[in-house]
């Protein structure tokens, strides 16, 4: 059975919904609106509030929750092709240590940062691991996105990227 919660929720069009990965139960969960706005819950969806408007500031793409998010507040946006410049004026990785409030572009290293897609790794143990993909192929960071390189990929023409559960390097 669905129940609607969407009170506190001003947009309607929902790009994601996101649970923090390490969260001991689902009271606490992340709404990225088309707009680029951010909503938070604490109480499994019965309110909503708006955390950021920060995002609509990027041509966002997703939003991803570090594995230690519950502990770190650490989250990821990707953008394929703008950024305003408040936020460096261009494509890439955004990543945000506060839940959202505050956002920096994370490119260094990144041979493209056009990005579709930005993914972390389900194992706690890699939680500074993510893979982007991007207009020309795969980007990897082993250090939570200060640094990017390329990784081999079988073409550039993926539309899709995940991590397996048991992904280990």
């Amino acid at each position: 059975t669905w129940l609607e919660r969407n009170s506190g929720l001003s947009e309607a069009r929902l790009l994601q919904i996101e649970i923090p990965p390490d969260a001991t139960n689902a009271s606490v969960a992340y709404v990225l609106a088309e707009n680029g706005y951010l909503f938070s819950t604490s109480n499994s969806g019965a309110s909503w509030s708006l955390s950021s408007t920060v995002l609509e500031q990027i041509d966002r793409q997703n939003l991803v929750l570090s594995t230690g998010f519950s502990a770190d507040q650490t989250m990821y946006a990707a953008a394929r092709n703008w950024s305003w410049d408040t936020l460096g004026g261009g494509p890439g990785i955004f990543k945000s240590t506060d839940a959202g409030v505050t956002w920096t572009r994370q490119v260094t290293g990144m041979s493209d940062p056009h990005v579709w897609k930005v993914i972390a790794s389900p194992d706690a143990a890699l939680k500074s691991t993510l893979l982007a993909l991007t207009n020309s192929g795969i980007e990897k960071t082993t250090d939570a996105s200060v640094t990017w390189s390329s990784i081999p990929s079988p073409d550039s023409s993926l539309i899709n990227i995940a991590f397996s559960p048991a992904f280990a390097i």
